[in-house]
């Protein structure tokens, strides 16, 4: 089930299809020539950094899905700040 599911995620960002309803009313804050969407703030001591998210959303149902763009992955100060802030899924 959880596979499937997974799997499922990826075709609303690849096909634009909902995987909940399977509408094709779907959306994105990501542009086409450069991002300009939605940030999500970390706070780090006095200063504060911005990962960039791109999400997706279906505006028939309301199923959103985001990533974090490739840009904010590369920098590792900043998934680092994440980490101490986020709590960790174990297998």
């Amino acid at each position: 089930m959880i596979k499937e599911y997974s799997q499922k995620l990826i075709i609303m960002k690849k096909t634009g299809c909902c995987p909940k309803c399977s509408s094709n009313n779907i959306f994105t804050n990501k542009s086409f020539n450069n991002f300009d969407g939605d940030r999500y703030r970390i706070a780090g001591g006095s200063s504060f950094s911005f990962l960039y998210i791109e999400a997706y959303a279906c505006f028939d149902c309301g199923f959103i899905e985001e990533y974090i763009t490739k840009e904010s992955l590369q920098d590792e100060g900043k998934i680092e700040k994440m980490k101490k802030k986020w709590l960790a899924l174990k297998k």
